[in-house]
């Protein structure tokens, strides 16, 4: 989804001039609460990104999506949310890559992240359009692992090294709806996000050589990691109390560690693309 952070919030601020030109944007008085969940399927390239091999060489890295998310009216035109979500790619593994005959090779990699977010949120809404910037705080676990072994008809090497973090921060959010016609039961939307987050890394990374030394090294630094988000998608609501939703997704991890044994093992920022289907329900 070639779509950036820049190009977003043009459009999210042309959205907005549209919105207070269209009609009077009201404040939402809405005490309820709607239930979403959400799951899909992921892909990205950050393995064969990192190895620097062609496509033809490494496949894609899938994985899975979900979500959930509570989103409750507070008082006229202010509400909070809680969501938690989870991205798990499964490993991806390719064979005698840049080896001679003699020598197989196996390497494997993976990542996963789990991210947990609670805001409060100010919305204005028209007969069309609905518009809401949210504001709070995001926890953010993620785990990659990356595997290699090497071996021969005398000697065999075999080396595993994962890196974990755990940290929060603040968090900023916009996102915003239009109906395709009056009275429609179609709408699209959009939404961009960020989170700022501090925490800590661990790396672990164990080596077995037959023919030279081997043995296991931990280490843990603080650091940072920022989490941004991008969105769009279709809306289909046949009832005030029912939503399903269509969409795109892109998660953007930036990394911040600078371990000198293993700032060159792992990506400094990874992409995910995600296709989604959701559901809303009101109460």
């Amino acid at each position: 989804m070639a779509v950036n952070i820049r190009k977003l919030n043009v459009c999210l601020a042309i959205g907005a001039v549209g919105l207070a030109a269209g009609a009077p944007a009201t404040a939402v008085a809405d005490d309820g609460m709607t239930v979403s969940l959400s799951g899909g399927a992921m892909q990205s390239d950050f393995t064969r990104a990192k190895l620097g091999a062609p496509s033809d060489v490494i496949d894609d890295d899938f994985g899975l999506y979900g979500s959930v998310e509570v989103l409750r009216g507070i008082s006229p035109g202010w509400d909070w949310s809680a969501s938690a979500t989870v991205l798990g790619f499964a490993p991806n593994s390719f064979n005698n890559f840049d080896d001679g005959p003699d020598v197989q090779t196996s390497l494997t990699s993976d990542f996963d992240a789990g991210i947990a977010n609670l805001d409060i949120g100010r919305k204005w809404e028209t007969s069309r359009t609905s518009l809401r910037f949210g504001v709070g705080v995001e926890a953010l676990s993620t785990s990659d692992d990356k595997g290699l072994s090497a071996f021969d008809e005398v000697n065999s090497l075999s080396s595993d090294i994962s890196r974990s973090y755990l940290g929060a921060g603040l968090r900023l959010s916009a996102e915003g709806k239009s109906r395709l016609a009056a009275g429609s039961p179609f709408s699209v939307y959009g939404g961009a996000s960020m989170a700022a987050t501090r925490g800590q890394y661990s790396y672990d990374k164990g080596l077995t050589n037959t023919t030279g030394p081997s043995g296991t090294q931990s280490e843990s630094e603080r650091g940072g990691m920022n989490h941004g988000t991008l969105e769009i998608g279709l809306e289909y609501a046949p009832t005030s109390s029912t939503a399903f939703r269509v969409g795109l997704r892109r998660d953007i991890f930036k990394v911040d560690s600078d371990t000198a044994d293993f700032s060159n093992v792992f990506e400094s920022t990874l992409e995910a693309d995600t296709a989604y289907v959701g559901v809303a329900i009101s109460f």
